[in-house]
């Protein structure tokens, strides 16, 4: 699960690079009106939201929902829509993620739906087909519950108890039920807490145009530059947000104070989606701090490129271009579980030199696998065979020799490219042999033939214009073998010395059938077509930009 955060920990990490000014926000006009159509629920939303979510219609919504829930297999696979579908039906009695019952429910499946906060807690606006259904639908599920009603400016207002310190209530409201949840502020009994209607004021009327979300200069940004991801739009003020979280949350400590000034540093944040089909496509933006953007500009100066005859068809590849270790010590600086939930995460940012720990001293990496194929001989040995190129390089010229030095201890010598390299045959269960290349800027690993002259010719970067890459990873599953290859290779081994015990245990989990996760991941990936994940900073813009694409068999 720790790895799991560390893209939501990227984000909120970059916080803490100190600035004296944060960038100017750049004003966008107002969106177009055939693009702001699609989120006509922005027309009964405030523009000064402390955060937004928007869909085109509540099918789609619906949708992107199932759509996220997908990947989640990997971490539990019981996790499949019968199963969610299942529990949900259990727990509630109904299905939300069903589009049949929500029409039965009376909603409007064409129509856009939305969710906001002026502070922390949310209002939801759901649109309505038919309100003699939905006022049926809520009497049903309301039937064993202590219901609270009284009239609000002209309108039925009903509540309910969730529990102790919550609160659920809604409006009918001009063809959308308005629901909001209220929470008990930290300090508050709940014999003394007495939820209120005020939730209502920020909607209780129409709003102009230049006071509703859909005139804000904050949705003209999170729209600027979606193209057709124009199915799911989110806002986020991150400075606001915390401000409003804190009459909430426990009595936090002193030094809370002096991290929540760090999130000047991330003035606003916002996503657009598209789902189409089996297809998925997230593009996530933030804005930085001047000095937030130069040191992840200054992170990728130096990083290597693959050139394009490896790079272009590779089934796997993968490019970083951050120091982990820098951004572990910042981590720690901001990283304060006593102190909310966005700090919490980004205290998880600490482990990241863990996921390079049998090279913790390198900085930039750029990997292609080209194929992983598993072949049995006779007698039903495996053997692997791997055709794949990485580039590497090092924090310093100290640590590329003692890299070198480990990688090297052994092999011939080969001349490539006029310049010597080593050639490894690292076990008798991968057929190729490797080569290896390594100077004080570079280290060069390759497995297949012709790949290490293309390696010794590739740029390493550093004087690129633009936006720069930070993360790069691309994955085209159909072209990977079985990925419990590597664990069938040491099937029939038993290794005799300590340092492999992990993977005698992988190996014993393995035989008799007890790796579950291993044939979890191998399940995902193999329903996936494509997977892509692209992490940039801009620097004209002061920006830092995500993007996430995926399309399922």
């Amino acid at each position: 699960m720790r790895r799991s955060l560390l893209p939501i920990s990227l984000v909120a990490v970059l916080a803490a690079c100190p600035s004296s000014k944060p960038n100017k926000p750049t004003v966008a006009p107002p969106p177009p009106e055939r693009v702001i159509s699609a989120f006509r629920v922005a027309d009964r939303m405030p523009a000064e939201v402390t955060y937004a979510g928007l869909a085109r219609s509540l099918s789609v919504f619906v949708d992107g929902l199932r759509a996220a829930l997908r990947p989640l297999r990997v971490l539990e696979r019981s996790l499949t829509p019968d199963r969610i579908d299942a529990v949900l039906r259990r727990s509630l009695g109904w299905n939300p993620l069903d589009l049949g019952e929500l029409d039965d429910a009376g909603f409007d499946l064409d129509a856009s739906v939305g969710f906001f906060s002026v502070g922390v807690e949310p209002t939801a606006l759901l649109p309505i087909k038919s309100k003699k259904r939905l006022e049926k639908f809520l009497a049903a599920r309301t039937t064993k519950l202590k219901v609270f009603i009284r009239r609000v400016k002209g309108r039925t207002h009903t509540s309910v108890a969730l529990d102790s310190s919550a609160r659920l209530s809604w409006v009918v409201l001009d063809g959308y039920l308005a629901m909001h949840i209220s929470m008990r502020p930290a300090g508050v009994s709940s014999s003394d807490w007495k939820p209120t209607a005020s939730w209502f004021d920020a909607i209780a009327s129409k709003l102009p145009r230049g006071r509703s979300l859909s005139g804000s200069r904050a949705l003209a940004w999170v729209l600027e530059g979606a193209g057709k991801r124009r199915d799911l739009a989110a806002y986020l003020d991150p400075p606001r947000f915390s401000k409003a979280a804190k009459a909430f949350g426990r009595a936090m400590p002193s030094s809370c104070e002096a991290h929540r000034a760090e999130l000047s540093e991330l003035p606003r944040v916002g996503a657009v989606a598209l789902f189409k089909k089996a297809r998925v496509d997230v593009a996530l933006r933030a804005e930085l701090g001047k000095s937030a953007a130069a040191a992840l500009v200054k992170m990728t100066d130096g990083a290597p490129a693959l050139p394009a005859s490896i790079h272009d068809k590779a089934p796997l590849r993968l490019q970083i271009a951050f120091d982990a270790n820098a951004i572990a010590q910042l981590s720690r600086r901001i990283g304060n579980r006593r102190c909310g939930p966005i700090f919490e995460v980004a205290r998880e940012l600490r482990y990241l030199p863990a996921l390079f720990s049998a090279m913790p001293v390198l900085r930039y990496s750029a990997g292609r696998l080209a194929a992983a194929l598993l072949k049995a001989d006779e007698r039903g040995q495996g053997t692997l065979h791997i055709e794949g190129a990485a580039l590497i390089a090092p924090a310093s010229d100290a640590d590329s020799k003692r890299i070198a030095a480990t990688l090297t201890l052994t092999g011939k010598p080969e001349t490539i490219a006029n310049k010597q390299v080593r050639v490894l045959s690292p076990s008798v269960n991968v057929a190729q042999t490797m080569r290896v290349f390594a100077d004080a800027t570079r280290i060069a690993l390759t497995s297949g033939e012709g790949l290490m002259q293309a390696l010794l010719a590739a740029p390493l970067g550093g004087a690129s214009k633009g936006p720069r890459t930070l993360l790069s990873f691309h994955a085209t599953p159909s072209g990977v073998a079985d990925l419990r290859a590597p664990l069938k290779l040491v099937e029939n081994r038993r290794p005799s010395i300590s340092r492999y015990s992990r993977i005698s245990r992988y190996r014993r989990h393995y035989r008799y059938g007890r790796y579950a996760p291993l044939d979890a991941l191998g399940h995902l990936l193999s329903s996936y077509k494509q997977l892509d994940i692209d992490v940039k900073v801009d620097p004209d813009r002061g920006e830092l930009r995500a993007g996430l694409r995926y399309s399922t068999r």
